[in-house]
């Protein structure tokens, strides 16, 4: 999933996935050069951060579950659980 960090900007739409589930959202905040991004769901006000690794993919710090994609917000709920 290598993603420039070099084209990412406050306000940016992602999408968090997890699992088989997917939550839009937005970029909130950009530390460390854009690799810590901070990402807060649509409809809530909490944040979380995510770093971004070797392979190019960000993931929730501190975690190798969930990971953003950027530039669109998605929001799917699997329906099978």
């Amino acid at each position: 999933m290598n993603q420039s960090v070099n084209n990412i900007v406050v306000g940016m739409p992602a999408t968090y996935h997890i699992g088989s589930d997917s939550y839009g959202g937005t970029i909130v905040d950009i530390k460390r050069n854009g690799r810590t991004l901070v990402f807060q769901l649509t409809y809530q006000r909490v944040a979380e951060e995510f770093t971004l690794r070797k392979s190019g993919t960000f993931y929730a710090k501190g975690s190798n579950c969930g990971y953003l994609t950027l530039g669109v917000a998605e929001d799917y709920r699997d329906p099978s659980f």
